[in-house]
This record gives C-alpha cells, structure tokens and sequence, in this order.
C-alpha cells in the first residue's frame, strides 16, 4: 500500500494533535497538576469560610432562613443530605459531599446561579443553587471538599 501525501497529512496532523493534548493533559486553566492529576486548591479558595463548613455545620439550622442580599430572595433550609466522607485510594484523597436543599420563600422561579447567602449565625458565603422540583420553588446546592490524605 503506497502512502499518498495526503493521508501522510491526515496522519502526521492527527498525531500532532494527539501530542498537543498530552502537553496540555498536565496544565489546565493555567494551574499546574500535581502527581496523580492533582491540582493545588488557590490561597482564595482555601481562605472562603465554606470550605470549612461540613453537613453538620449546617444540620443545626434546618428549618431556619437565608437572605440572599444582592437579589432580595429568601430562603428556608429544608434539607441537609450527607452524602458521605470518602478516601479514594487511587489519588491519596479523603473527601465530603452534602447538599443543602432549599425552599424560596415568597417569589418563585429563582434564577439558577450563584447566589450570596446570609445567615446570622453561619455569616455570608456564596452558593451555586439550582432549581430540582417542577414549578421551582426548591433549590439545591451540593458541597464537595477533597483534601490529600
């Protein structure tokens, strides 16, 4: 089988490729990865009080409101679900995941997004929350710590 120009073109381009994702495999959004795939967690990130809350932060205050400050919605805790604590053993990592499920109070229909929370005991923290029930009025945010073993 003789090698024509263009499939030596397809083939040579399609291994450059290949090459330029394997050098970009160990850097993504400019951050570095560490052994296994890791990437370090910013100063910023590492500094946000949410990251030092757990399920049980929150268990405590179930049935109580959170203001959301810049868009004037309000809602009540309904729900705090452990999802558990993990140590995955491929990547040396122990983690946590929870979701917070809340109902909007008063208006319905609040935008899926990030929103500012306040709680006079928890402080202010920001929160993804997404619509999960028909006619909008419950929201989840779901919360996963990692941290190396």
């Amino acid at each position: 089988m003789a090698l024509t120009r263009r499939k030596f073109t397809q083939v040579a381009g399609a291994a450059m490729v290949g090459i330029g994702f394997a050098g970009a495999a160990s850097r993504t959004f400019s951050q570095s990865s560490r052994p296994g795939g890791l990437f370090p967690v910013t100063g910023e990130a590492a500094s946000d009080m949410l990251m030092s809350f757990n399920s049980e932060t929150f268990a405590p205050y179930v049935g109580t409101i959170f203001r959301s400050g810049q868009s004037g919605y309000s809602f009540r805790l309904a729900e705090v679900v452990d999802h558990g604590r993990s140590k995955e053993k491929r990547f040396g990592m122990a983690g946590e995941s929870f979701s917070l499920f809340f109902r909007s109070v008063g208006r319905k229909n609040v935008p899926q997004d990030i929103h500012t929370f306040e709680h006079p005991s928890l402080g202010t923290f920001s929160l993804f929350i997404a619509p999960v029930e028909r006619g909008g009025k419950t929201y989840e945010a779901v919360i996963n710590h990692s941290s190396l073993l």
